[in-house]
């Protein structure tokens, strides 16, 4: 799944700074993680979860916060899944269907070592398939990219361009 295209970046690149956006993260995949940070596979880990993932599963969210601490995981309507591996080497983006979670379906992922890619998506720039959370600032984006494809148009109100900026920055409602 997801965590497996994860660490295979991982093994690649050696000891790296990891970001990961998801709609939702398993008990398993908390403790790999906090296993990766352990033995400094993972030098520094930031995390961003859907707002509605405390409501949906109470103990997973308790047990992330306990394990990270509230400062790395960051609250915003998310459903992209998107992580980032850097160092001074590598700058892995994984794309991917796939939660942060056990998943047994056939799901899509691509992993592109490019480094401002990665670092748009690291640093915050803006992704498409993040909405805002109510109090976050979200830059407006120029009129070209807000026109809905002929075929999108029910998923337009899903484009509407907010930031991992907005979702990982200061004024983000992080928990």
């Amino acid at each position: 799944g997801f965590a497996d295209a994860v660490l295979h970046c991982l093994d690649t690149s050696g000891p790296a700074d990891v970001m990961l956006a998801t709609w939702t993260i398993g008990a398993r995949e908390i403790a790999s993680c906090r296993q990766l940070l352990d033995a400094g596979t993972v030098r520094s880990l930031r995390l961003l979860v859907d707002q509605s993932f405390p409501q949906r599963h109470p103990a997973y969210a308790a047990q992330l916060r306990a394990t990270f601490g509230a400062g790395s995981v960051r609250l915003a309507v998310c459903h992209a899944k998107i992580a980032t591996v850097i160092n001074a080497k590598w700058a892995f983006t994984v794309l991917s269907s796939a939660n942060l979670n056990r998943n047994s379906r056939l799901e899509f992922f691509q992993i592109e070592d490019n480094r401002a890619l990665a670092a748009a998506h690291a640093n915050k720039i803006v992704h498409r398939d993040l909405k805002p959370s109510p109090r976050a600032h979200t830059p407006r984006l120029p009129p070209r990219w807000r026109r809905p494809l002929p075929t999108m148009r029910r998923f337009f109100p899903m484009i509407r361009g907010a930031s991992i900026c907005a979702a990982l920055g200061s004024r983000s409602r992080g928990r």
